[in-house]
């Protein structure tokens, strides 16, 4: 079992590293293309953000593991919305202006519909077409919205983000499937959930890289929170829609490991856009509330 664990952790610190890497790289990108921050921040580094779960959900429904996808989907989204939130706002006060209200509607809006699609145990091809329908909506507004924005401010990188851009993108997808390969074999041989696993220990580690984006790149509260709301929603309705396009996933959700993180995900952004709603600022102790919450679902996960 050591030899897994040490392949396991030597393939989830490359994806960790180069998604960090590529990350940055993205932002100075966009710049050179003359894309607005707004627009590049809450969509396309979202994406990029989502990749390594795009991946994971990707190449585990190839190879017949989907379980391990979709709830590393789940445990990624809960991860961002609560612990990442919750950290970010123990330390910023961001005021609730419309678009911040609507993009948290949107959010609530795909936890919803992810529920939705999955409660039949198979997201398939017409599943994936309502996903990327909301995603489509989502993208609309983000470009009315885009029209407004006064944030121009743009990491600047190095050359050797530049250089090392693709060698990056490919460490990711080779750290990817080795990591889906070494926690799929250790599922087998010592008879783990990878379900549990996925929802928990796999969400949280790769939520990691953000910490450090959202302290290096992005220089507004505003911007870094808007950017945390869009990755769940490209997580939520991009990455499952393209590939059940590709491939139906097929999830169980007539068990309690299946059905529970659903809903406490759903829960969770429910809670998050009303409070949005309902308050004209949020800091300290709605940080404090989601991460009690991400608590309490690691809580729960580990004593069903």
């Amino acid at each position: 079992m050591v030899v897994e664990i040490l392949i396991f952790a030597i393939s989830i610190a490359a994806v960790i590293s180069s998604l960090d890497f590529i990350s940055k790289s993205v932002s100075n990108f966009t710049h050179s293309l003359g894309i607005p921050e707004y627009l590049a921040s809450t969509i396309i580094l979202s994406f990029v953000i989502s990749l390594p779960v795009f991946l994971i959900l990707l190449f585990s429904n190839i190879f017949n593991v989907p379980t391990l996808g979709i709830t590393t989907v789940i445990g990624f989204s809960l991860a961002i919305v609560s612990i990442v939130m919750g950290v970010f706002l123990l330390k910023n006060e961001v005021p609730v202006e419309y678009e911040r209200y609507r993009n948290s509607t949107f959010m609530w809006a795909a936890a919803l519909l992810f529920l939705i699609v999955a409660v039949d145990k198979l997201i398939d091809r017409a599943d994936a077409v309502f996903l990327l329908i909301l995603f489509a909506f989502y993208c609309a507004y983000i470009y009315y919205r885009t029209g407004k924005s006064k944030e121009y401010v743009y990491f600047k990188t190095k050359p050797t983000h530049k250089i090392l851009f693709i060698p990056a993108l490919i460490a990711i997808v080779i750290s990817t499937f080795a990591t889906i390969a070494t926690v799929s074999m250790m599922s087998n041989n010592y008879l783990f959930s990878v379900a549990i696993f996925s929802l928990t220990i796999f969400g949280f580690l790769l939520i990691i890289p953000l910490f450090d984006i959202i302290k290096s790149v992005f220089k507004s509260s505003r911007l870094t929170f808007d950017n945390l709301l869009g990755n769940v929603i490209v997580t939520l309705t991009l990455v499952p829609g393209i590939v059940a396009l590709i491939n139906p996933i097929p999830y169980d959700v007539s068990y309690k490991i299946g059905l529970m993180p659903l809903i406490f995900l759903n829960i969770i952004c429910l809670s998050f856009a009303m409070i949005t709603r309902l308050r004209k600022s949020i800091s300290t102790k709605t940080g404090i509330i989601l991460i009690m919450g991400y608590i309490a679902f690691w809580i729960l996960m580990y004593s069903l």
